[in-house]
C-alpha cells in the first residue's frame, strides 16, 4: 500500500495490515503532517459526498440571506492626454553666406600653455628617434689601429696603474706617426728606470735634498721617533723602580705575588751590588 502526503507529496511503501479496516491518523516523517488514512477496501468516498452536499447546501443559504451588493460605480472614463503646443515657429536669421560665427579669441595664457606642450612633445618624440637611430660605442678597436700602436697604448695604460691616482694622465693622448715596420722598436717598450721608481717601496726611497739640507719633513720624523724612544725608557726606569720600593706594601696587599716579589727584590739587589763593584773597579786607578 502506498501512502502520499498531502502535503509535500512524499510517498511511502507500508503494508495493508498496519491500516485497519476503519482507518487511522498518520504522520509524514518528512514535513510532520497529519491526516487521517482509510484503508483501501473501505468506501471513503461516501462520506467525502455527503460533506460536499452540506458545504454547498449551506453557501446557497449564506448567499439568500445576504443583503443586495451595491451595485459597482460605472468606471470613469479614462481622461484625455493633453495635445502639446506647436513649438513658435524660428525667426528668419540672416542668411549663413552673409556673414560667418565670430571665433573667439583665445587666452594668451592658454596659447602659451598650449605652445610649451607642443615643444616638449616635439623635443621627446626627437629624443626618441635619436635614442633608436644612434648606437652605443660597442669598445672595439679601430681597425686602423696596428698591433705597435695598440701594444703602445697598453704599456702607457699600465704605466699610469702603476703611477697612481697622482699622475695625470692625458684622455686625449696625442696621435703617433706610424712608424716603419724596419724601425726599431725600443722606443715602443717602457722605461725601466721609471717602472722600479714606481716599485720601489717609500721606506726604501732615498730622502729628498734640498739647498738648505734634507727635507723638514723626515727631521720632524726622527726627532718625534727619538722623543718616543726616550720618554718610553723613562717610564720603564719608573716602573721598575716603583716596584721595588713597594715590594714590600704589595706582598701584603697580595699574598699571592710575595714569591715573585722577594725575587724581583733579590735580583735588582745583586744588579745594585755588581754595579757597585763596576765602578769601584773603574775608579780605584784614579785614586791612587
Amino acid at each position: 500500500m502506498r501512502l502520499i502526503c498531502p502535503n509535500c507529496g512524499a510517498q511511502y511503501e507500508v503494508p495493508t495490515e498496519v491500516i485497519p479496516e476503519a482507518g487511522r491518523d498518520v504522520q509524514c516523517s518528512n514535513c510532520g503532517h497529519t491526516w487521517f488514512q482509510y484503508h483501501p477496501d473501505h468506501a471513503a468516498y461516501e462520506p467525502d459526498d455527503i460533506e460536499a452536499d452540506e458545504y454547498a447546501v449551506e453557501e446557497d443559504t449564506a448567499e439568500a440571506s445576504a443583503p443586495p451588493s451595491p451595485p459597482e460605480p460605472e468606471p470613469e472614463p479614462p481622461e484625455e492626454p493633453p495635445v502639446p503646443e506647436a513649438p513658435p515657429a524660428p525667426e528668419a536669421g540672416p542668411a549663413p553666406g552673409t556673414t560667418g560665427p565670430q571665433r573667439r579669441s583665445l587666452d594668451p595664457s592658454v596659447a602659451s600653455v598650449l605652445r610649451e606642450e607642443a615643444e616638449r612633445e616635439a623635443q621627446a618624440r626627437k629624443a626618441d628617434s635619436g635614442a633608436l637611430e644612434t648606437q652605443p660605442d660597442l669598445g672595439l678597436d679601430s681597425p686602423s689601429e696596428t698591433d705597435e700602436e695598440r701594444r703602445a697604448r697598453q704599456a702607457r695604460e699600465r704605466m699610469a696603474r702603476m703611477r697612481g691616482p697622482s699622475a695625470e694622465v692625458d684622455p686625449h693622448p696625442p696621435e703617433e706617426k706610424p712608424q716603419s715596420e724596419t724601425g726599431s722598436r725600443s722606443q715602443m717598450l717602457p722605461d725601466v728606470d721609471e717602472i722600479n721608481q714606481t716599485l720601489r717601496s717609500a721606506t726604501d726611497r732615498r730622502p729628498v735634498e734640498t739647498p738648505q739640507g734634507r727635507a723638514p719633513e723626515i727631521e720632524e720624523e726622527r726627532r718625534g721617533g727619538f722623543s718616543r724612544g726616550f720618554f718610553l725608557m723613562i717610564l720603564l726606569l719608573v716602573v721598575i723602580v716603583a716596584l721595588y720600593v713597594l715590594a714590600a706594601p704589595l706582598a701584603e696587599m697580595v699574598p699571592a705575588l710575595a714569591p715573585l716579589l722577594e725575587t724581583y727584590v733579590a735580583e735588582i739587589n745583586d744588579l745594585r751590588v755588581w754595579l757597585q763593584d763596576s765602578v769601584a773597579g773603574l775608579t780605584a786607578p784614579t785614586a791612587e
